[in-house]
Formats: C-alpha cells, sequence, structure tokens
C-alpha cells in the first residue's frame, strides 16, 4: 500500500472516485497513462483563476478512455473485515494488463478513493496469457519469440469485450483489425509420416486398420492399448473444444463478470425474485431475437445478446449455488418485465 504522490512514472492507473456521471452509480474507475513532466516542459505550466503562476505540474495525467461505472455500496479497495486490496476493474483491468505489455512493462496501480494505491500482484493468468496482437494483421508483439510458421494464415481471431471471435474470411479481418486486437492463426504443421510395417493381420485384412491393432487381434500387444486410449481422448476433446463452444463459453463468463461489476452483486433476499431473472432473460433473449430477424450487424449483434443472456443465466445460477450474482433488479428492463408480469396469463379473462 503506497501514498498515490509517491508512485513511479511513467505508470498505468485505475483510479476510484465517487460517481458524478450518473446518479444510480455510486463510483466511477478512470483509467489512465501518466507521464512524468521535466522541469522545463510547457506541459507543466499552469495557472490559478486570476492567472496567477501555480507550481508547475511534475506529471502528466493522459486519460485512455471513458470512466468505468461500479453500482455498489462497498468502497472500492475495502474488504467487509477491514482489509485492503487491489481492486480493478475486470474488463480495464485486462486493459491496463494489454497495455503494458505494449509499453514496454509500466507499472499497474489502483489508487482507491482515500488516495492510497495498490500495484497489480502476479497473477496465474499472467502466465497463460495469450500473446497482445496489434491491429495489423500477421503482426504480433510479443516479446517471446513465436514458433516459426510457414505459408499465408488460414484465419484470424479477434478480441471484443464479449471475448475472442474467429474468422476465415480476409475481408473480415481486415475491418474488424481496425477495431480490435487481431492474431493470425496458421494451419498446424503435420508431423512426418514414417512407414508402417507390412502386417497381414485381421485388423488390414478386413480393412479396419486405425493405427493400431484391435484388442482381440492376434498382433495386438498390451503396450498398444495405452497409446490408443490417448488417441481416442484427443479426438473427443478435439470435438468438444471448438473454437466455437470455447469462444462463447469464454464470452459468457467474461460478461458474467461485467454484469456483477456494473450492476453490483445482490446479497439481498431480492435476488431470489424467480420471476424477474424470467422476465430479464426473456427480454434479452427478444433481443437477439430480433436482431436475428433484421439482420443487424451481420449477425454479429444477435451473437452479442446471446452471449449476454447466457450470462444472466449463468448469474441465475450463482444464486442457485451459493455464488455471488448479479443485482438483476438494478437492470434497466426492470420496468418492462414489471409490465409484463403484470399481464393477465393466456386464458384468463
Amino acid at each position: 500500500m503506497i501514498d498515490k504522490n509517491n508512485l513511479p512514472a511513467p505508470r498505468l492507473q485505475l483510479r476510484w472516485a465517487p460517481s458524478t456521471l450518473r446518479h444510480e452509480y455510486n463510483w466511477e474507475c478512470h483509467y489512465e497513462l501518466v507521464l512524468p513532466l521535466a522541469k522545463h516542459d510547457i506541459r507543466a505550466e499552469q495557472e490559478g483563476s486570476d492567472g496567477e503562476r501555480l507550481p508547475p505540474l511534475k506529471e502528466l495525467v493522459v486519460p485512455m478512455k471513458p470512466p468505468s461505472l461500479r453500482n455498489s455500496e462497498g468502497t472500492p479497495c475495502a474488504a467487509q473485515d477491514g482489509g485492503r486490496y487491489y481492486d480493478d476493474p475486470f474488463r480495464d483491468g485486462s486493459h491496463a494488463w494489454w497495455d503494458s505489455k505494449l509499453l514496454g512493462n509500466p507499472p499497474i496501480f489502483v489508487i482507491a478513493p482515500d488516495g492510497m494505491a495498490f500495484a497489480r500482484p502476479d497473477r496465474d493468468e499472467d502466465r497463460d496469457a495469450s500473446p497482445v496482437a496489434s491491429n495489423h494483421i500477421g503482426v504480433v508483439t510479443e516479446k517471446v519469440a513465436a514458433p516459426a510458421q510457414s505459408g499465408e494464415p488460414v484465419a484470424w481471431r479477434y478480441l471484443t469485450p464479449t471475448g475472442w471471435h474467429a474468422t476465415t474470411k480476409m475481408d473480415k479481418a481486415l475491418g474488424a483489425g481496425a477495431h480490435h486486437d487481431m492474431e493470425p492463426l496458421y494451419a498446424a504443421q503435420q508431423p512426418a509420416q514414417t512407414a508402417q510395417p507390412v502386417v497381414t493381420c485381421k485388423c488390414r485384412r478386413l480393412g479396419d486398420w486405425k493405427g493400431f491393432h484391435h484388442p482381440l487381434c492376434d498382433e495386438a500387444q498390451p503396450a498398444q492399448s495405452e497409446p490408443a486410449l490417448q488417441a481416442e481422448i484427443d479426438r473427443l476433446n478435439a470435438i468438444i473444444h471448438t473454437p466455437e463452444s470455447d469462444e462463447f463459453l469464454k464470452g459468457a463468463a467474461i460478461e458474467a463478470e461485467y454484469q456483477r461489476e456494473l450492476h453490483g452483486v445482490d446479497a439481498s433476499d431480492a435476488r431470489f425474485d424467480w420471476h424477474q431473472w424470467y422476465w430479464v432473460v426473456g427480454y434479452l433473449a427478444g433481443k437477439a431475437l430480433a436482431a436475428c430477424k433484421s439482420g443487424e450487424g451481420n449477425g454479429e449483434k444477435a451473437k452479442h445478446h446471446l452471449v449476454t443472456s447466457a450470462a444472466l443465466l449463468m448469474n441465475w445460477h450463482n444464486v442457485l449455488t451459493g455464488k455471488p450474482a448479479a443485482n438483476v433488479h438494478s437492470n434497466g428492463c426492470k420496468a418492462f418485465a414489471d409490465l409484463v408480469a403484470a399481464l393477465p396469463a393466456s386464458g384468463d379473462e
């Protein structure tokens, strides 16, 4: 824990303050780049309201994006037991980590409303983080040497607020690369095929050879059962972990966390209002239906609404499993949900 006046520069900082932008939110977090100013830098000069010269600035604070908003009664960086901790908004914290890699690894700090600063701790995901890609297709800015690739990319993936998406179309990749981090994907290099021994066993005679002998074949050996089992496991994993399912689940998990960040975590009995959950999920699914019918955004809008619907279902599931869940009553569609809930059921007079 460090006083904000004693922080090094340059740095990236996430600065918490009481919200003045929207009355329904308690806090706002400013994501900023802080640069040191030299003694004779003209940007350090400042004047008072009457034109009097004020002490020069020591740092230049550059906003990186509009502030993020949080609806929570709890004070940022302060735990219920009185402890203090590094409390970064989910999306801005990820952006700060990626930007730090691009800027030469300046330190990252979260500044609490009382001015106390907390350095970003080491996290497990840092070691497994994907390379940070520039907006230029095929250029990956990563300090670790990437394995050599041969041939042209077969696809590209790009990062959006709902997670990673992939495309095999060059024109779509060029358009998305203007607004999102882009990473080329190459076909995996196939290992050289080794000559197979000539075997006249029953497996080959029946045309049922899959690279290993059937367990009942007279040529089968016990040692071959283990690689065969691993091959089957790899085949099933390849089916399960397709880009479509991985990206959808990852996007829903990120959006679920964002919903808790945006609307706050509901610890009251109101979280057991099952009808409210039902109507809000229906509202979001209805938006997905409308986007599918209109074709808005060439299908991307509908995908986004489906991810937000799945994320809300995750938060609903959290209520049943005792995990933190988003405050569904602060959602903007509450009035719509109340209106629909008040309608008479089908068949009522």
